[in-house]
């Protein structure tokens, strides 16, 4: 994940090949839609703030993580299928809402 200008979180690469990302580099923090957090760092920072609800708890998970000193490491060839917007809907105004809160 990536944070844009504007304070948001963004999947790097999303959509595009994975050509450019075939290194397995330090991140800055896992999408929830494919991590393995270590048990002992759960203990550390705590679990997702389900005042979240809806988007951005892996953001908020990952930064607070990374503040206590953890790593996030990239796998490339780890494959991960994920539905955007599955449970919210694309065509409704309730992922737009959640993420902008």
């Amino acid at each position: 994940m990536l944070i844009a200008c504007d304070g948001s979180s963004k999947q790097r690469g999303h959509e595009g090949p994975p050509d450019p990302y075939s290194e397995a580099p330090e991140a800055l923090f896992p999408s929830g839609s494919a991590a393995l957090y270590r048990r002992a760092m759960l203990e550390d920072v705590g679990l997702f703030d389900e005042s979240f609800f809806l988007y951005c708890e892996d953001t908020d998970l990952g930064l607070r993580a990374q503040w206590a000193g953890w790593k996030c490491v990239y796998v490339p060839d780890a494959i991960v299928e994920h539905r955007y917007s599955h449970s919210a809907g694309r065509a409704t105004p309730r992922p737009a809402t959640a993420g902008a809160r």
